[in-house]
């Protein structure tokens, strides 16, 4: 199976990419990616840690299971008035 990792705002600028691909086994969970993220990208931690993930636009818990051609999107925290 295949998901797709988009990065925006600061975790773009921090890993240099728009997107970043995994194969996964049947049954790996969102944490599983986090995990992955933070080895493959250990200069993007902070940034990481401050962010929500998404999957097909929706907010997600790192328990939710992951389906092949899901997009995981890494979103920076978002302030307003």
């Amino acid at each position: 199976m295949q998901v797709k990792v988009l990065f925006f705002g600061p975790a773009k600028d921090t890993t240099g990419l728009f997107h970043y691909s995994y194969t996964i086994e049947d049954h790996t969970s969102l944490q599983a990616i986090i995990i992955k993220l933070y080895a493959d990208f250990p200069k993007a931690k902070e940034v990481f840690d401050l962010c929500s993930f998404v999957i097909n636009k929706d907010f997600a818990s790192p328990e939710t299971i992951l389906k092949d051609q899901d997009e995981i999107a890494v979103l920076p925290p978002v302030s307003g008035g």
